[in-house]
C-alpha cells in the first residue's frame, strides 16, 4: 500500500484565544442558538401546512423549499419571495438569483454595531416574539411582518453597500442595494438607507412610514413604533441623523431631527419632536420634546410603555405616577419662557399705551420725534439681537425641560447651566448633568444652589470629559464668590 503524502501547504492555521474562545464569551450567540431557532421554525412550518393546507404552496416555496437546510438558507428564501412577490409579473431578479444576495449576506463577516447578519437576525425575531402580544410564534414574523422584512433587507443592503461602495458610485453592488432599499420602501412602506447603521434585538411594531437617514444610527434593543422619522435637518452633508442608543423606546408618529444623541434607555412619547439631545434613561414628550422625567424601567424598549405610565415626573420622586398628561391645562413653563412671557407682557404694555396716545390729541411733530426714539431703539436692540449667540438663542426657545414653578433665586435652570457651560462640554453632556442634578433631588422640580454645590462636581466628572481644573472653572462659573459652597 502506498502511503499519501501530507501536504505541507494543508497544515490548519493555530487559532488566536479570541477564535477559539466560546461565542458567548466573544459577544456572539452560538451556532446552535441559530439552529434551534430554525428547527423551531420548520417545525411549526410542518404544523401549518397540515392543519392549514391552503398556507402550503407559501410554505412550499419559502421555509419547506427543498434547498433550504439551514438558518441562513431559509430567511434568505422566504424574505426573497417576499420581495420578488412585491415586484409584479416582470421582477428584476429571479428567486434564485434573489436568495442568494441575502445568503452572501448572511454569511459575510461585515459587522454592524457589533453583530453579523445572521446574529442580528436571529435576535430581531426574538425581539418580534417578546414585545408583541399578538404574537403566537416565530413563524409568523418571518412570513408576515413586514417590520422584520425591512429590517432584513436593509441588513443586506448594507453588506452590500459597505463592501463594494466606491466614492463614484460605479460599484455594481452599491446599485444592488440601492434596489434593495427601493424595492423594500415599496413593498413594505420602510425607507431605511443602506449605510445607516442598526443593532440587534431591534422591533418595528406596524412599521409603516418609519424612515431612517444615511448616518444614523439605532443601538441593540431598540423599539420603534410606525411613523418614526431619524432624519436630518435640511441639505447639510456630512453626519447629520440622529445616534440613538440601546434599549430605546420610540412612540409613534415621533420625529428625531438633526446629529443629536438619544441616550441608552430613554423614552420618547408619541408624536414628539425632537431637536435636542436627550439623556439616558429621561423621558420626552412633545412639540418640540421637552424632558418631563425618567423611566422607572431599566429596559424601555422591552416593556414599551406608550402611555407613559411607568414614568417618575420631574419634582414626583419616590411616588407613583398615573400618566402623564401632555394637554394643554397640564401648564410647564422654563424659566427662559417665564422670561419671555415677561418681554411680551412689558411689550402689550407698550402697545396699549401707543393706541392710548393715539387716541390723545397729540401734535404731528411730537408723534414724528416719539417715532424717532422708537426707531433707534429698535435699532439698537437689533444690533444687540445679530451680535448674541444663535445657538444659545435657539437653546433657550427650545428649551430641554419642563417645569412647573416660578423660578425662585436658589434655583439652578437648565439655562444657566448651559450658558456657563457651553464652552467646555457638548449639550448632550450638559443634559446628563441636569438631569442627574434633578435626580438627586428631593420630590423638587427645580435644582437648588446649595445641593447643587455638593453634588455638582461628581456629576461633572462622570458625565464629561473635563479634567479637574476645567471641573473647577465650571462650578466658579455656576456658583460665584463661593456662594451657597458645599463641601468639594
Amino acid at each position: 500500500m502506498v502511503k499519501m503524502r501530507r501536504n505541507p501547504f494543508s497544515r490548519k492555521k493555530s487559532k488566536s484565544k479570541k477564535e477559539t474562545a466560546p461565542p458567548e464569551e466573544r459577544g456572539e450567540p452560538a451556532p446552535e442558538h441559530h439552529h434551534a431557532l430554525y428547527i423551531e421554525l420548520r417545525s411549526k412550518a410542518l404544523e401549518v401546512s397540515v392543519a392549514e393546507p391552503f398556507m402550503k404552496s407559501l410554505l412550499l416555496k419559502t421555509f419547506l423549499h427543498p434547498n433550504v437546510h439551514n438558518f441562513n438558507s431559509a430567511i434568505s428564501r422566504t424574505i426573497a419571495s417576499r420581495l420578488i412577490s412585491s415586484c409584479g409579473n416582470n421582477p428584476t431578479f429571479c428567486a434564485e438569483q434573489m436568495t442568494s444576495i441575502f445568503e452572501d449576506a448572511m454569511k459575510s463577516p461585515i459587522l454592524e454595531y457589533g453583530s453579523t447578519m445572521a446574529d442580528a437576525v436571529c435576535e430581531d425575531i426574538l425581539a418580534c416574539t417578546r414585545r408583541d402580544p399578538a404574537c403566537k410564534s416565530g413563524l409568523e414574523i418571518v412570513l408576515f411582518y413586514k417590520g422584520f422584512a425591512s429590517l432584513v433587507c436593509h441588513r443586506a443592503a448594507r453588506r452590500h453597500y459597505n463592501a463594494h461602495n466606491s466614492n463614484d458610485g460605479s460599484a455594481p453592488s452599491r446599485y444592488v442595494s440601492l434596489w434593495l432599499q427601493s424595492q423594500a420602501s415599496a413593498a413594505f412602506g420602510v425607507d431605511i438607507h443602506p449605510a445607516a447603521e442598526i443593532g440587534s434585538g431591534v422591533f418595528f411594531d406596524h412599521a409603516s412610514g418609519l424612515v431612517i437617514g444615511e448616518t444614523a444610527v439605532v443601538g441593540n434593543n431598540c423599539t420603534l413604533l410606525h411613523g418614526v422619522t431619524l432624519g436630518g435637518t435640511g441639505k447639510v452633508s456630512g453626519n447629520r441623523h440622529p445616534k440613538v442608543g440601546n434599549n430605546v423606546l420610540i412612540g409613534a408618529g415621533s420625529s428625531i431631527l438633526g446629529n443629536i444623541t438619544i441616550g441608552d434607555c430613554a423614552k420618547i412619547g408619541a408624536g414628539s419632536i425632537v431637536l435636542r439631545p436627550i439623556p439616558h434613561g429621561a423621558t420626552a414628550v412633545g412639540a418640540p420634546a421637552k424632558i418631563i422625567g425618567w423611566a422607572k424601567e431599566n429596559d424601555p424598549a422591552s416593556m414599551i410603555d406608550n402611555t407613559l405610565d411607568n414614568v417618575v415626573e420631574i419634582g414626583a420622586q419616590g411616588e407613583e405616577s398615573p400618566g402623564v398628561s401632555t394637554t394643554s391645562s397640564d401648564v410647564f413653563t422654563d424659566d427662559s419662557s417665564t422670561e419671555n412671557g415677561e418681554k411680551n407682557s412689558e411689550s402689550a404694555k407698550d402697545v396699549e399705551v401707543e393706541n392710548t396716545d393715539e387716541g390723545s390729541d397729540v401734535s404731528k411733530m411730537g408723534k414724528s420725534i416719539k417715532d424717532t426714539e422708537e426707531e433707534t431703539q429698535m435699532k439698537i436692540e437689533r444690533k444687540s439681537r445679530e451680535k448674541s449667540n444663535t445657538r444659545q438663542h435657539s437653546h433657550r426657545t427650545l428649551c430641554l425641560f419642563r417645569r412647573s414653578h416660578t423660578p425662585r433665586r436658589d434655583s439652578l435652570s437648565y439655562s444657566n447651566l448651559y450658558d456657563n457651560l457651553s464652552d467646555l462640554c457638548t449639550e448632550a453632556e450638559i443634559g446628563e448633568v441636569y438631569l442627574e442634578l434633578l435626580k438627586k433631588e428631593k420630590k423638587k422640580d427645580f435644582v437648588c444652589k446649595r445641593e447643587a454645590a455638593i453634588n455638582f462636581p461628581q456629576v461633572i466628572k462622570k458625565y464629561t470629559n473635563l479634567d479637574t481644573e476645567k471641573c473647577e472653572l465650571a462650578r466658579q462659573r455656576l456658583l460665584p464668590n463661593g456662594q451657597f459652597c458645599g463641601p468639594t
